[in-house]
């Protein structure tokens, strides 16, 4: 009884066109696997699929990139895969405070909603403006843990005014990635948490009417 041939694994090679590439399953490596699944062996893209067909472009205005997915070129792709929205870039280059607050937010027809990152903890804009460090500290903007500064402080100090000694800055839209200035006032700590458990009270009072309706609606049915 012959010896069955192994056809994966160390040793073997892939059975794609000039590969030498280890096999990985039914006899081809990693690359010409995910080829042969997308397109089949007899297509000319399993040979090479950027040269086999005519050559598409990065369907946004104004980028001669060729296509690789979606017909976006890999930075406009990756832009679409991570944020959902291909025109969004974190990493535009600002030459002040200001313009780094225009390019990271988008405007409704209330709140002025922060597309930089967050802090996962707890939700609030996160901004790496390091470089402007001396300039935002004279305006009463310092950087917290890890070096990041808040996005709303520093809404508030630039588009408001300087952020004054000793107090926070709160959101009266109470939606913590706003920085809408309209919806920015600077408050004293104390103040704040006066809000902070009157909010709270309210938004308890509002549950437990809530609930009273629903009784009242459940015991007419």
């Amino acid at each position: 009884m012959g010896v069955k041939q192994r056809i994966t694994g160390a040793g073997t090679v892939c059975e794609g066109p000039d590969c030498q590439r280890e096999v990985q399953a039914l006899g081809l490596c990693h690359m010409h696997y995910n080829r042969m699944r997308n397109w089949g062996r007899d297509d000319p893209k399993f040979i090479h699929p950027y040269t086999a067909t005519e050559p598409m472009y990065c369907e946004m205005e104004e980028c001669p990139k060729r296509a690789i997915a979606r017909n976006l070129c890999p930075l406009h792709y990756q832009r679409w895969a991570a944020h959902g929205d291909p025109n969004i870039c974190l990493n535009l280059v600002a030459e002040t405070p200001e313009e780094y607050l225009e390019m990271r937010h988008t405007k409704t027809d209330g709140c002025w909603l922060w597309t930089g990152s967050t802090d996962i903890s707890d939700g609030y804009g996160k901004c790496n403006v390091k470089q402007w460090g001396k300039e935002l500290a004279a305006l009463g903007v310092r950087s917290g843990s890890g070096r990041t500064f808040r996005a709303h402080r520093l809404a508030y100090a630039i588009w408001v005014k300087p952020i004054p000694k000793g107090t926070v800055i709160h959101h009266t839209c109470n939606n913590r990635p706003c920085v809408n200035p309209d919806h920015l006032q600077a408050i004293t700590p104390e103040e704040n948490t006066a809000e902070m458990i009157e909010r709270q009270a309210m938004l308890k009072e509002i549950r437990e009417l809530k609930k009273r309706i629903q009784g009242l609606e459940e015991d007419d049915a």
